[in-house]
């Protein structure tokens, strides 16, 4: 099974936004689950910590799951998101496989 971590925003200023992009992720989520992929969704695992050094700390460990998935897929206004750059960042730097569209990463990651 091939392991999908998403990259899109989280925090917002706004708790409707923050919240908003929390949903997104999580029926993201959901779609590449039922395609058969065990998904990374930071969003799910520590959207709501508002504590700024576990914030930190999340931070850290996001990278170190994102470097355990087999791909990634990019979501949202992620180009607005400083940590969804610096995950972006992370990915074309170690040459971790990059995804614009949920369809697509199905399409081309899919086990047959």
């Amino acid at each position: 099974m091939k392991v999908v971590y998403i990259i899109g925003p989280i925090r917002s200023q706004s708790l409707v936004t923050h919240a908003k992009n929390i949903r997104r992720a999580k029926k993201i989520a959901m779609k590449l689950w039922h395609a058969g992929f065990a998904v990374i969704c930071p969003h799910t695992n520590s959207g709501f910590i508002t504590d700024k050094l576990l914030e930190i700390c999340c931070i850290k460990g996001d990278i170190e799951l994102l470097k355990r998935s087999d791909f990634a897929v990019l979501i949202g206004n992620w180009a607005n998101s400083e940590g969804s750059i610096n995950e972006f960042r992370w990915c074309v730097t170690n040459n971790k496989r990059i995804y614009v569209s949920v369809e697509e990463a199905i399409q081309r990651e899919k086990i047959v």
